[in-house]
């Protein structure tokens, strides 16, 4: 009889249960799986080393023509200009110009070559006080010579030679200037091979220097 009576048991609560298992909700909910894999800690870091962005441009503006104010006289033309009273440069690009005014048949060494490789400017400076006076010029030219060494004088009623360039290699062998830098006077803009210090002085004005 008792083993008869654990049998009926044991068949009743099959019967009731189902599946044999308890039908109480907080019993049978599923079990987390614990096999689940956790999340990958060895994925790479991005690179930290990466080198920051290269804030010289690697060229100035269009080192093609001369450059002209605001135009750009193609090959086989110079730009002629006047200086104004207020000291301001107006230049037109022609086949060349009439005496007595500003006469630029180079803006960089690109224009030049052979016995004659660089493009020497020669700025006159009115009397004042510097830097102030830079600020304009009496007279000014730029052309194609066998020599040229940047010489800008801290004072005013004088002339600044410029070696002009493009980008810093174009002044190399100019041991006291060999950076190349935009400059600008009497609202003509240009580049020039500078010292280290006129190089910081462009950088502060948020010019720029080309490698």
């Amino acid at each position: 009889m008792r083993f008869s009576l654990s049998l009926f048991l044991l068949v009743s609560v099959a019967g009731c249960g189902g599946s044999g298992l308890s039908t109480n909700p907080d019993i049978a909910q599923a079990v987390p799986d614990q096999a689940v894999m956790p999340p990958d800690l060895a994925v790479t870091p991005p690179d930290l080393a990466m080198p920051p962005p290269d804030l010289k441009m690697s060229a100035p503006i269009d080192a093609a023509g001369i450059a002209c104010g605001a135009k750009t006289c193609p090959k086989g033309e110079v730009c002629c200009g006047t200086v104004t009273d207020a000291g301001t440069p107006t230049g037109t690009c022609a086949k060349s110009c009439p005496d007595g005014g500003i006469t630029i048949s180079c803006d960089g060494p690109e224009e030049c070559g052979g016995a004659q490789a660089f493009c020497c400017g020669k700025v006159k400076v009115p009397a004042g006080q510097f830097p102030g006076c830079a600020q304009n010029f009496t007279s000014a030219s730029a052309m194609c010579t066998a020599k040229c060494f940047t010489d800008i004088p801290f004072k005013c009623d004088t002339t600044f030679t410029l070696r002009l360039c493009h980008k810093g290699a174009e002044c190399a062998d100019d041991k006291a200037s060999q950076n190349c830098c935009d400059l600008k006077m009497g609202g003509q803009g240009f580049t020039a091979c500078v010292s280290d210090i006129i190089k910081n002085v462009v950088g502060m004005g948020g010019g720029m220097c080309y490698p």
